[in-house]
């Protein structure tokens, strides 16, 4: 985990947590316990794909469906 400043953007702010460790080692301190936010480091998400790099059926019928969806919408804001 790597510690984080006070400048995020709301994106990071979703996978921000307490880091639990450091404060279980410190919850019994006199003056106060320590409390830092951590985020935890994950890899991106990768599109799936056949052995070979092509998209599956499922993704070239989903952009299909994504794009006639983008391409009615725009047409019917040109034609009211």
């Amino acid at each position: 985990m790597k510690n984080v400043g006070s400048n995020i953007s709301l994106l990071e702010a979703a996978v921000l947590k307490i880091d639990l460790n450091t404060y279980g080692m410190t919850q019994d301190s006199p003056a106060c316990p320590i409390v830092h936010m951590t985020q935890d480091e994950f890899d991106p998400l990768q599109p799936n794909q056949i052995g070979d790099g092509d998209e599956t059926t499922a993704q070239r019928i989903g952009y299909a469906i994504a794009y006639l969806i983008a391409f009615s919408c725009v047409a019917y804001f040109i034609y009211i």
